[in-house]
C-alpha cells in the first residue's frame, strides 16, 4: 500500500513581505497548482490514502473558491481516502467552516479526541492538540496492525510535560510504525523507538527565505509484512536560497557582479535568492548593494542583496597621504562623530572625491 504524507501547504499565504503584488499572487496559486500536482502525483503512484498533517490553509486569509478548489479535487478522486487533520493555522477543527456543502466522502477528519480510520491491514489514528499524560495514555494500537499516527506540533521529551506540541517519549512503545508530522517546514525522519520512526515531511513549496532547501513531500509504501519504506519527493516550481559573498577583494563592478554570480551559481532562474555582501573593505572596494541586486533580479525570479561588509578604515594608512582624500579622512577620524558615523561619512566622501553618485540617505 502507497501512502502519501504532507503538511504545511498554507493556501493563500499573503507573501507580500518579499515579493511584489503581482508575484505574490503568482505565488498563491502556485502553491494551489503544487497542491494538485501532489494529489495527481499520489494518483498516478496509486497511492491508497493521502495524509495532510495540519496547516493546509493559512487562516481567515484563505478565500473561499481555494477550499471549494479542494474539495473538489478530492471528489475527483474517489479511489484515495485522504486524511486531514486541522493546524494552528487552520480555521476550526475542519478548516471547511464556511462551506455549506456536505464534505466529500472519501475525506476524513479529526477532533479533539483520538479517531481511528481502517484501511486493509493499516490503522491511521489523529487527533488535534492531544493536552495532558490522559491524552496519550488513552491511544491504544493493535500490535499486529500498522499503526500510523498523525500530529500537528513541535516535539519534545519529556516525562512530565503534556501541555503543549508532541510529546515523543509519550508515544514510544504503543506499537506505532510512522509518526506522520506537521508544523515544522523542513524535512526531517528520526527513530521513535525499536518499532516506529517520526517525521516532518516539511512544506512542499519554500514562501520565503526562513523556508530554504529542498521542499516536498514523503512518500510510505507498506509491504505485505507491515514493514513502511519511505522516500521524499520535491516537486517545488521554485526554491529559496540564502548566500554570501565575500566582496573584500572587489574593486570594479564587473569583479562583484561575478562575486554575487558565483554565490548564487547552484540557484536556477526560476528561484527566490537573497545574497548577502560579507567581508572587510576599503572604501576603494566596490560592495554596491543596489548595483549586485539589479545584477540578480535580471537572472532569477526575485533577489534582494544585504550589505553585511565590515568598512576598515586605519588612520595610519592616511598619515602620510597629501592628497584630498587623505586630508578628508584626517579631519573625519580626529572628529567627535560616532565611530560608526566616521565610518559611513568616510565612505561617501571617498566615493564622491572619486566622481561617483552617493546616495545622502
Amino acid at each position: 500500500m502507497k501512502i502519501l504524507h504532507c503538511a504545511d501547504i498554507h493556501l493563500d499565504s499573503v507573501m507580500e513581505s518579499n515579493l511584489s503584488p503581482e508575484q505574490a499572487k503568482e505565488r498563491k496559486r502556485e502553491l494551489l497548482l503544487g497542491f494538485a500536482d501532489m494529489v495527481r502525483y499520489g494518483a498516478e503512484h496509486d497511492v491508497r490514502a493521502f495524509l495532510i498533517a495540519g496547516d493546509l490553509f493559512d487562516g481567515a486569509s484563505c478565500a473561499k473558491r481555494t477550499r471549494a478548489y479542494v474539495l473538489d479535487l478530492v471528489r475527483q478522486y474517489p479511489q484515495i481516502d485522504f486524511y486531514y487533520l486541522s493546524g494552528n493555522h487552520d480555521e476550526g477543527e475542519v478548516g471547511f467552516t464556511d462551506t455549506k456543502t456536505p464534505l466529500p466522502e472519501n475525506l476524513h477528519t479529526f477532533g479533539k479526541d483520538w479517531q481511528e480510520y481502517k484501511i486493509d491491514h493499516v490503522s491511521i489514528f489523529g487527533c488535534i492538540d492531544p493536552l495532558g499524560k490522559e491524552a496519550y495514555e488513552s491511544l491504544t494500537t493493535d500490535p499486529d496492525r500498522v499503526n500510523i499516527v498523525m500530529l500537528h506540533g513541535q516535539v519534545y521529551e519529556s516525562d512530565s510535560r503534556y501541555d503543549a506540541g508532541v510529546n515523543l517519549r509519550a508515544l514510544q512503545d504503543k506499537g506505532l510504525d510512522y509518526v506522520a508530522l506537521g508544523h515544522i517546514h523542513s524535512y526531517r525522519i528520526e527513530q521513535l523507538d525499536a518499532r516506529g520512526v517520526w517525521c516532518y515531511a516539511g512544506c512542499p513549496e519554500g514562501r520565503g527565505f526562513d523556508e530554504c532547501g529542498n521542499k516536498g513531500f514523503v512518500m510510505l509504501d507498506v509491504d505485505g509484512e507491515g514493514k513502511i519504506g519511505t522516500q521524499f519527493v520535491s516537486l517545488a516550481r521554485r526554491k529559496c536560497h540564502v548566500f554570501t559573498a565575500d566582496v573584500s577583494e572587489c574593486y570594479s563592478l564587473l569583479s562583484l557582479e561575478q562575486a554575487v554570480l558565483d554565490a548564487c551559481a547552484v540557484a536556477q532562474a526560476q528561484d527566490m535568492v537573497k545574497v548577502e555582501l560579507v567581508g572587510s573593505v576599503a572604501p576603494e572596494t566596490c560592495h554596491d548593494a543596489k548595483y549586485a541586486a539589479n545584477v540578480l533580479q535580471s537572472r532569477f525570479y526575485f533577489a534582494k542583496v544585504y550589505d553585511k561588509t565590515r568598512l576598515s578604515i586605519r588612520a595610519e594608512d592616511y598619515r602620510n597621504d597629501i592628497s584630498l582624500k587623505g586630508e578628508f579622512v584626517r579631519l573625519v577620524l580626529a572628529s567627535s562623530l560616532d565611530e560608526e558615523v566616521k565610518l559611513q561619512v568616510i565612505e561617501k566622501g571617498i566615493r564622491a572625491l572619486g566622481g561617483e553618485e552617493v546616495d545622502a540617505s
